[in-house]
Parts: structure tokens; C-alpha cells; sequence
């Protein structure tokens, strides 16, 4: 099933906070504790917090994501799992075939 690139733009939601919802590209090298990813890819200039949305674009990995510490951050990082055995994805695994939906809440 293809996923659209842009989901939802980031919407207000008053009190200055904006919901971003988009489709996250995977690196083309992977590192071990996760990829760092600017929160203006979900349409946001910081984000305080943000979640991904199922599994990948193929159906094979899961994510988790590492939401910034303090009130909000230009960055968060996502962290990328093998779904068959729930094992972090190797070092140097080329992941940029692939997409992860991610909502953020943030400004």
C-alpha cells in the first residue's frame, strides 16, 4: 500500500500548539540509537512531542520514538526495529526504501 507524502499539515490547535502529521523517510545508512529527524518534517518548527503511526510503508519495522527532553526541540530521533524479532535494525542497514508516519505536537 503507497503512502501519500503529506498526510496532514501541521494544524492549529490554539494555545499556539500545531498537530503535524507526515511520512517520515528511513536513512540510507542506519546508526545504532537512532536517526535524528528535524521537527520541520512533520510541518512544525519545534516539536514537544511526537509518536509514529503503525509500521513501515513495507510492513516490516516498527519505531519508537525518543520525544525531546525540555519544553520543545527543532529535533527528535527515531529509533527503527526489525518487527519479526522486535531487534534494533543493524548498523549501515539502508532503511531509505522505506517510510514511517509520525505525528508531532508542538509550535
Amino acid at each position: 500500500m503507497a503512502i501519500p507524502e503529506i498526510v496532514q499539515p501541521a494544524t492549529g490547535l490554539g494555545g499556539g500548539l500545531n498537530i503535524g502529521i507526515n511520512d517520515v523517510n528511513g536513512p540510507a545508512s542506519y546508526v545504532t540509537g537512532g536517526v535524528l529527524v528535524s521537527a520541520s518534517q512533520l510541518g512544525l518548527a519545534a516539536v514537544k512531542f511526537a509518536e509514529p503511526m503503525g509500521l513501515s510503508s513495507d510492513g516490516l519495522n516498527f519505531c519508537k520514538i525518543i520525544s525531546p527532553s525540555g519544553k520543545s526541540s527543532a529535533t527528535f530521533k527515531i529509533l527503527w526495529f526489525v518487527q519479526a524479532t522486535g531487534a534494533e535494525v543493524a548498523p549501515t542497514t539502508a532503511l531509505n526504501t522505506k517510510k514511517i508516519r509520525c505525528f508531532g505536537l508542538g509550535i
